[in-house]
């Protein structure tokens, strides 16, 4: 039988729909038999995954994303803790603290839409409504709970993508100390979707101290996948994929449903065998 998987995944505990339970008993049913949860600046939904595997017969990788910052851009990073590096305290304190950090945020981007742009959500209804970490699909579904016109697309592009002026940018680490961070805790560092970055090359990223490039991605455009698996061939990095699903979203929104892409074969087997994982 060939194993698939997805490795790259969120749940409630950042800004899913779905619990890691539901999030679990889905991938069962879209066939995938390895999953990371890979939750944005948090850890805290990867034991209840991983127990409601053990039901189903599902493999759970622990994983985190989280965002950094290099050359004035956003850049996404997926650890995958070998062992048990994620239940460090040290690492859950600085974790702790990025998630008062983005609390703050919320907050700012709440009064904001209401000042700017007369828009009036609750933060309360944000806070009951988010299990971790708050980011900015809590906001948005709070934002079509008033202003039911509005496309979820629409939201981002007129309120809460970079550059709007309700906008409040994450708190995020620098590049290379967040890579730096991950390793300490014993963990293999890919490069999340690099096909939405925009103002460095890809290869200008193999300087770094990566051990994984994600270059099997949904929104790849024609040709990349390709493209990436041969940089990651050329410099000795593991190749990766993941789907990044979210759930649903707002308007019934089915965001890169789980196994829209896997990773198998030979990319799959040398990923796990680095993980020191025997499947």
């Amino acid at each position: 039988m060939t194993l698939k998987a997805d490795l790259h995944m969120h749940t409630t505990s950042s800004d899913g729909t779905f619990t890691p339970t539901e999030l679990v008993n889905h991938a069962k049913k879209r066939n995938i038999d390895i999953i990371a949860i890979t939750d944005h600046d948090t850890v805290e939904g990867i034991d209840e995954a991983i127990e409601s595997a053990k039901t189903v017969n599902i493999k759970v990788i622990p994983g985190i994303e989280l965002s950094t910052t290099y050359n004035g851009e956003n850049i996404h990073i997926i650890g995958y803790f070998k062992g048990y590096g994620y239940k460090d305290n040290s690492l859950i304190t600085f974790l702790e603290e990025l998630k008062e950090k983005r609390l703050t945020r919320a907050m700012k981007i709440v009064d904001n839409m209401k000042t700017i742009h007369n828009i009036h959500i609750s933060f309360e209804d944000i806070m009951k409504n988010s299990d971790g970490v708050i980011a900015r699909p809590h906001i948005a579904r709070e934002i079509l709970k008033v202003r039911p016109d509005l496309k979820w697309d629409e939201i981002f592009y007129k309120f809460l993508g970079d550059g709007c002026p309700a906008y409040i940018p994450s708190v995020k680490v620098p590049l290379e100390e967040a890579i730096a961070l991950l390793k300490k805790y014993d963990a293999l560092v890919s490069l999340a979707h690099p096909t939405i970055i925009r103002k460095t090359p890809v290869k200008k990223f193999i300087e770094f101290n990566f051990d994984a490039m994600e270059a099997i991605y949904p929104e790849n455009k024609f040709g990349e996948t390709g493209r990436f698996i041969s940089i990651c061939n050329e410099h000795n990095l593991l190749v990766t994929a993941g789907s990044d699903f979210h759930g649903n979203l707002g308007q019934d929104t089915m965001h890169h449903d789980i196994g829209t892409v896997s990773l198998e074969g030979i990319h799959l087997e040398n990923f796990l065998e680095a993980l020191d994982l025997n499947l």
